[in-house]
């Protein structure tokens, strides 16, 4: 018989560090996009990209890059 062992406080660490990887791979697919598409993040994109922490922004972002023709495009509010 196998005990089920159930913690708040760690299944809260193992749900934020799920949401810390899906963002960083996210963050990632969204730099070779654009680096793929020739548009090419200057230090300051990348910067802006890496420090997000909004999932909804980057897939906004990884949208508008993938018919964009210019980082303005992209990026813009």
């Amino acid at each position: 018989m196998k005990t089920m062992w159930k913690d708040d406080f760690v299944d809260g660490l193992l749900d934020e560090g799920h949401k810390s990887g899906q963002l960083e791979d996210a963050r990632e697919k969204l730099l070779r996009l654009l680096d793929k598409r020739g548009l090419t993040a200057s230090e300051a994109i990348r910067g802006r990209v890496e420090s997000c922490t909004d999932m909804g922004m980057i897939n906004t972002w990884f949208d508008r890059a993938i018919d964009a023709s210019s980082l303005d495009e992209v990026f813009s509010e």
